[in-house]
């Protein structure tokens, strides 16, 4: 069986998400991935993406480390 790295696998999916899930990847501010193995499952790819409310995060975040978002 052949796995890809899965620094790879990341940069395949975030390439494919960009412009339908987020207008650029570099918005993307966490992640977490692992690979899993398991003979009883097809191999696939499950995603979940969670939308951020800005001002819960801006209100979380001390004004001196703000960007410009």
């Amino acid at each position: 069986q052949v796995r890809g790295d899965l620094d790879n696998l990341q940069t395949l999916v975030l390439d494919a998400l960009q412009g339908v899930l987020f207008a650029n990847d570099k918005r993307v501010t966490h992640l977490e991935a692992s690979i899993a193995s398991c003979a009883s499952l097809e191999p696939g790819i499950a995603i979940l993406a969670v939308p951020i409310d800005p001002l819960a995060v801006k209100a979380a975040i001390p004004s001196a480390h703000r960007g410009s978002c």
